[in-house]
């Protein structure tokens, strides 16, 4: 048995609102995320929505993107945003272009011969011609614009688009907010209303270009400075067609990277600085030929330790923009992808287990507590590529990342409580990929959090012992009453557990009613687990947030 833990929440307390664009998502037309995966070109066992422009999209997957209500979604890239033309992606379906060399086919066959140069008692991946096969789809640019838009606005997601930096131009990407948001008496606005949709989309959120800073990127920038006199001459004209539209930047892990482009960026101009990162190692060409998901101990708490890593990123971010433009800057941070990379299949078909379902609950966690700096979070992606959802001919994958990802929008509220301790054991964990070593990393994570009203509280409790029961106190302070309690769980009988075809439930969630709720409670809590309390609180004195 572990050592026990303590957890206390102090009423009355503060709470500070949470960004709700912390719980998004983002789609590519990568391999088979949107290809025969959100949008189905080939016939389906699954019956198709009734929808006139989302009739490809399987009942099932539309079903389980309403339950997890995806409070923002990203498209169409990623690198694909840089070299995709909107145009060819509006009107009527049957008369669209088709695009055969997109940068994912381009991309695959540039991997292909770097895989050939590789010793053969290094080289793993035996399934390379197949996988640059899935890699190499046509866009026949069914899933466009009034597409995706129509999407969000059915499972209620905000949208944000990314505009095509690196082969397009200023004027496209401000006749696309044209499209998009402009009035049925403009240019493109017109256009729209004759492509079936006279109001507009009111799209609040738009990218300039997609990891800019990459040599393999389309439209690569080598000086920061020079994609940020670029980035203004798409940011002014795109700000003409929508004044009201927000702007998001390429942000790196590097702090000479972001000086020299914020320098260029006139204050108004940007609204988001983006980062990415993948996690453990989407660098290492030879790791990600290994065709396995990694499952031993050592690695299961370096992904425990894992969030530190993007903790880092964020504050970096934080840094350059209060450098810019001064305490605060008016301008927050975008984590407009991360997610977990182990291997090259994953950009066909990933599927995470419990333990990668933990490490999506500790970065949402994490994101909660700095949610003043970085107020979008896009985990990468939605389906199948990297995807927390993963198709199939009988049905879904729900992932334990998905599983997760819906605990937070069912079972938490938009506001975090501050006034909260834990007390708990450490552990320490080892290098791993691009996963730095760790000391004292707390065994027990808590995050609390209350409905407006303060009527309503959840606790969330994670315990990331590998194997061991963790005996929680739980004390709420104050004046306080409890009427009712509620009790969610998810595990699993081992943190490698995954959903998969044979067992499509096997990691699920549990809930039930708490018999004995109060103020002083004794938890005992599961080996790799999450366990969230939820309370209603009857006290009419109660303060609620700020």
């Amino acid at each position: 048995m572990a050592a026990s833990s303590k957890v206390r929440l102090e009423i009355p307390f503060t709470a500070k609102k949470i960004s709700p664009l912390l719980f998004g998502s983002f789609i590519e037309n990568i391999a088979e995320c949107i290809h025969n995966g959100i949008w189905s070109y080939h016939e389906s066992r699954i019956p198709f929505i009734d929808h006139p422009r989302l009739d490809r999209i399987r009942r099932d997957l539309f079903q389980a993107l309403v339950n997890l209500k995806p409070s923002l979604i990203r498209w169409p890239g990623g690198c694909f945003a840089d070299v995709y033309n909107w145009k060819d992606g509006i009107g009527p379906r049957e008369e669209r272009k088709i695009v055969h060399d997109g940068y994912w086919k381009n991309w695959s066959h540039r991997l292909l011969k770097e895989l050939k140069k590789l010793p053969r008692h290094r080289f793993h991946f035996a399934g390379a011609s197949d996988f640059a096969q899935k890699m190499s789809n046509p866009d026949y640019n069914q899933f466009g614009t009034m597409e995706f838009l129509s999407l969000c606005e059915e499972i209620r997601a905000l949208p944000y688009i990314t505009v095509n930096y690196g082969s397009g131009s200023p004027e496209e990407a401000a006749d696309w907010v044209e499209y998009c948001n402009g009035n049925p008496d403009t240019k493109y606005g017109r256009l729209r209303s004759q492509h079936g949709r006279k109001s507009p989309f009111y799209v609040p959120i738009w990218g300039i270009g997609n990891e800019i800073y990459l040599e393999n990127e389309e439209g690569f920038e080598k000086h920061p400075s020079d994609y940020g006199k670029r980035y203004m001459e798409f940011a002014r004209m795109m700000k003409e067609r929508d004044p009201g539209i927000k702007l998001v930047g390429c942000g790196w892990n590097r702090e000479n990277w972001n000086q020299g482009f914020l320098e260029e960026v006139e204050q108004g101009y940007i609204d988001y600085l983006s980062i990415h990162q993948y996690l453990p190692y989407p660098t290492n060409l030879v790791r990600l030929l290994e065709e396995y998901h990694p499952e031993s101990e050592s690695a299961y708490y370096a992904m425990m330790a894992a969030p530190f890593e993007m903790k880092k990123q964020i504050l970096k971010a934080w840094n350059s923009l209060v450098k810019r433009f001064g305490d605060p800057p008016g301008v927050k941070v975008a984590f407009d992808e991360w997610g977990i990379w182990y291997t090259l299949q994953d950009l066909i078909k990933a599927n995470y287990n419990l333990q990668d379902g933990l490490f999506a609950a500790l970065v949402l966690m994490m994101f909660q507590n700095l949610s003043d700096f970085c107020s979008i979070g896009l985990w990468s992606m939605l389906v199948n590529s990297f995807g927390m959802i993963r198709t199939d001919d009988e049905g879904l994958i729900l992932t334990p990342v998905y599983l997760v990802f819906w605990l937070f929008k069912e079972h938490t509220y938009p506001n975090k409580i501050e006034d909260i301790s834990v007390e708990t054991g450490h552990f320490d964990a080892e290098e791993f990929g691009q996963i730095g070593k760790v000391t004292g990393c707390p065994l027990v994570e808590c995050s609390a959090t209350c409905s407006d009203d303060g009527s309503r509280i959840s606790v969330m409790l994670i315990n990331k012992h590998f194997s061991d029961r963790i005996k929680v106190s739980l004390s709420i302070k104050g004046s306080v009453l409890i009427r009712e309690g509620f009790l969610v769980e998810l595990t699993s009988t081992s943190p490698f557990d995954c959903n998969d075809l044979e067992e499509r439930a096997r990691v699920h969630i549990r809930e039930q009613h708490l018999r004995n709720a109060g103020a002083d409670m004794t938890l005992d809590l599961s080996p790799h687990s999450i366990t969230i309390l939820k309370f209603t609180n009857l006290n009419p004195d109660f303060p609620g947030y700020h």
